[in-house]
């Protein structure tokens, strides 16, 4: 049998009414519905970013209550009750061909660049950079010397400037300070391997 189709007039105008009304609602909550969006990414990256504000900020109270007790007198006073300004030597100016050399006072030229025995040079004072002048520019140093010379002590004042955000340093003040002992890391358990000719050597 063929199929007729019958189109009902009523119901045709009340499906097309509904459709009407329903695309005319949700073209009229589309603004509403990406603002309620929008909002709520809003509001989980404030949640995020005071989690990770929280967790940034124990973090240098962390860093900073430890700096200030890596000194002898730890018991007695805090670092920075204590604390005379670490300075490092500065080290030689390069000599660049086809280049005319900077001015260097008599102390640079005369005293030869011992970077092992600072304490000879420091008779002299000779040309000298803090802590915050040696890591600016983004540049990696590491500090060597003597035993007791205060390296460790120049490192835990330079974490106490970081966890501060001192304005010392500069723009370096936003980084986040990481202040790891080298007896923290445990070498001579890890590379046992490396330290056994040593060990056999003093035996």
């Amino acid at each position: 049998m063929p199929f007729l189709f019958a189109l009902d007039p009523i119901s045709f105008l009340i499906g097309f009414a509904s459709a009407t009304i329903f695309w005319f609602i949700i073209s009229r909550a589309r603004p509403a519905i990406e603002e309620i969006r929008d909002n709520l990414k809003t509001r989980r990256e404030e949640a995020q970013a005071r989690k990770t504000s929280s967790i940034e900020e124990n973090h240098r109270r962390s860093t900073l209550r430890r700096a200030q007790g890596m000194h002898l007198a730890a018991q007695l006073f805090a670092l920075d009750e204590i604390i005379q300004e670490p300075l490092l030597l500065a080290p030689p100016q390069r000599v660049e061909p086809g280049r005319a050399p900077k001015f260097e006072d008599v102390v640079t030229q005369t005293l030869p660049y011992l970077h092992t025995w600072p304490e000879i040079a420091a008779i002299y004072q000779p040309q000298t950079l803090t802590l915050a002048q040696a890591i600016s520019g983004g540049v990696n140093i590491a500090i060597i010397g003597q035993p007791g010379t205060g390296k460790t002590v120049a490192l835990a004042h330079l974490a106490s400037l970081a966890a501060n955000r001192s304005e010392k340093l500069g723009e370096l003040k936003y980084h986040v300070p990481f202040l790891i002992h080298v007896a923290d890391l445990n070498l001579q358990k890890r590379f046992k391997k490396y330290f056994r000719p040593y060990h056999r050597s003093i035996c």
